[in-house]
């Protein structure tokens, strides 16, 4: 579970099946920002968590005799900063050198789902965008390779998930009201859900 107090938190179920009054988190992962969304990732030891526009992945291997963990395996930065009105501002930049005050906003990530069978990590940004790492591809030292796969939402992503039979086709949903299938192997779109279609075709047989 992850929250705006910067912290992933490690449960331990069995503990909860047994009725332990006074359950406690197992192990604390410390990112900068807050949590907007964490998963599993592409192994059952790691931890794939989205905190303002970047995205870590932390192994549970490491440290195992501390509870607290840091220290990340890789960090993407794939979401840039963009200008926007104040209605969705997150975050406010006052520039002396202009007489107007300019707002400005981190594009954050809202969503993250990893695919073990894929060996892909993806996540949904406040511009619409969705964004796909490939964590087996990274370089020593270096951060993995990603791209950005655009213009199919027009919103906020709140929502992505890879199908279970298919591991390179990916659902990602939008508060523009639309659901859309992609083909991660093609970078493509394979079809469009828009909802707000489909409940007015639905009130006409009410």
């Amino acid at each position: 579970s992850g929250s705006e107090d910067r912290t992933v938190r490690i449960w331990d179920a069995h503990d909860v099946r047994a009725g332990k009054s006074s359950t406690r988190a197992k192990r604390c992962i410390l990112v900068p920002d807050p949590v907007t969304s964490v998963s599993q990732g592409i192994t059952p030891h790691d931890v794939v968590v989205a905190a303002g526009n970047k995205l870590y992945n932390f192994d549970l291997r490491m440290n195992r005799e501390q509870i607290l963990l840091s220290e990340s395996t890789w960090c993407v930065s794939v979401a840039p900063r963009t200008t926007i009105n104040a209605s969705n501002a997150h975050e406010f930049h006052f520039r002396k050198d202009k007489a107007e005050v300019e707002l400005a906003a981190i594009n954050e990530l809202n969503s993250v789902a990893a695919s073990g069978k894929a060996e892909l990590v993806v996540c949904g940004d406040d511009d619409g965008n969705i964004h796909v790492i490939v964590p087996s591809a990274a370089r020593s030292g270096q951060p993995p390779p990603h791209r950005t796969l655009v213009r199919a939402h027009s919103n906020i992503v709140t929502k992505v998930a890879f199908r279970k039979q298919r591991p390179r086709e990916l659902l990602s949903g939008a508060l523009d009201g639309t659901i859309v299938r992609w083909d991660l192997s093609r970078r493509r779109v394979l079809r469009t859900f828009d909802l707000s279609t489909l409940f007015e075709r639905l009130s006409d047989f009410e």
